[in-house]
């Protein structure tokens, strides 16, 4: 995604893409207000993915802790 540069400190730059967002990006070197640079993607885990993988993984469990339960009761 591209974006604009419309203010720039010492350690970050803030870059206003093509949707009308301003994002804060960091170390910005070599650049000055009013370039248009790639802006690079930040992918998130969100609390959903974070829910989700949880829940798997007490499904999982709990199936293995059932079915561990069985095979020592009837074998």
């Amino acid at each position: 995604m591209k974006g604009i540069v419309v203010e720039k400190e010492k350690e970050y730059a803030i870059v206003l893409n093509s949707k009308g967002q301003f994002l804060m990006i960091k170390n910005p070197q070599d650049l000055k207000i009013g370039y248009e640079i790639d802006i690079p993607s930040k992918r998130k885990i969100g609390i959903k993915t974070i829910l989700a993988i949880a829940a798997a993984f007490m499904m999982v469990l709990g199936l293995s802790v059932i079915l561990y339960s069985c095979h020592r009761h009837f074998c």
